[in-house]
């Protein structure tokens, strides 16, 4: 397990997601939903990469409030 900032590790910010809304890019080949829904029925709209430290590793601090990583470093904010 990656551990990120401290004793924190990246999967307790990484979603889960049920299903994928349609592409709005691509990233190495594969599709970037615009907007994701999670195992609980939230909702959530691409809000770009994740930032990265100098390490090549998430960084996780730098996080914005209600934002979480889907993989494979991609960012999402909860809209609802």
């Amino acid at each position: 397990m990656s551990r990120l900032t401290g004793n924190v590790p990246v999967e307790y910010f990484t979603l889960d997601i049920d299903s994928a809304g349609q592409a709005i890019g691509y990233l190495g080949g594969e599709p970037i939903p615009g907007t994701v829904v999670d195992t609980r029925g939230q909702r959530y709209r691409y809000a770009g990469l994740a930032p990265r430290r100098s390490d090549g590793e998430i960084d996780i601090a730098a996080l914005r409030p209600d934002e979480w990583i889907v993989s494979p470093g991609l960012i999402y904010f909860l809209i609802g």
